[in-house]
This record gives structure tokens, C-alpha cells and sequence, in this order.
């Protein structure tokens, strides 16, 4: 309800983390709080969400992580690289291919490669 500055994500007006705590407590549910919202007074804290069902549903569906997304079953090995093509159209080979600690093949790789330090490998 609070919104999220972080994540740049927007809260209902007038709703910060005291309101939104209080809310979540008095009504158990974002759902419940915004039904009692069309019947309290105007006085109420929780008729700040009055006319703001909407957008409070579609920032709960924004930061709702889904377990259910498809993900295709794959393995490490379908990650290996065995050769890289730079935009200058010239390829570089990795040897040691489907590893993650092989060099490249500096030479075929384009010019200014060779300037880039190796990194320090145990």
C-alpha cells in the first residue's frame, strides 16, 4: 500500500508504511481493507483507499513475485561456449570448451583484446 521507492513502485495517496501497517492489522487483508473502504466515515483511516481500489490491485500484482512462471528444463551443459563471434565478424575460440576457466583465444579475438588483463585464478 506504502509503495516502494526503491523499486520506484508507487503507494496509494496519503498511504505510508504507519497507515499501511495499521490497515494490514485492523483488516487482515488488502482485499478486506479495500471493501471496508466504501462503508466507514470519511474520518477513518481506512477511507483513504476509497476510490483507489484499482490502482492498489494493479501494485499488488506488480510486486508479486509468480512461482508458477514457466521456466524450461535445462542443463549446464547447453550454457557451454566453444567459440565467441565479435561484430568485427571474427570469431574466437574458447579452449577448454563447456568450462568456465578457459582462456580465449586472444589472437582471433580483434584488435585491442590483448589489452585486457587476465583475471587472477587460484
Amino acid at each position: 500500500m506504502c509503495g516502494e521507492d526503491g523499486d520506484d513502485i508507487p503507494g496509494i495517496a496519503r498511504i505510508g508504511k504507519d497507515t499501511a501497517a495499521k490497515l494490514l492489522r485492523r483488516w487482515q487483508s488488502l482485499e478486506k481493507a479495500l471493501e471496508a473502504s466504501e462503508f466507514v466515515s470519511h474520518r477513518d483511516v481506512t477511507a483513504k483507499l476509497a476510490g483507489q481500489h484499482e490502482h492498489a490491485r494493479l501494485m499488488r500484482q506488480l510486486t508479486t513475485i509468480r512461482t508458477d512462471a514457466p521456466v524450461p528444463a535445462f542443463t549446464l551443459g547447453a550454457c557451454a561456449v566453444d567459440a565467441i563471434s565479435w561484430p568485427s565478424g571474427t570469431q574466437a575460440r574458447v579452449s577448454g570448451a563447456a568450462t568456465t576457466t578457459g582462456p580465449v583465444n586472444r589472437s582471433a579475438a580483434g584488435p585491442g583484446l590483448e589489452d585486457v588483463p587476465w583475471p587472477d585464478t587460484p
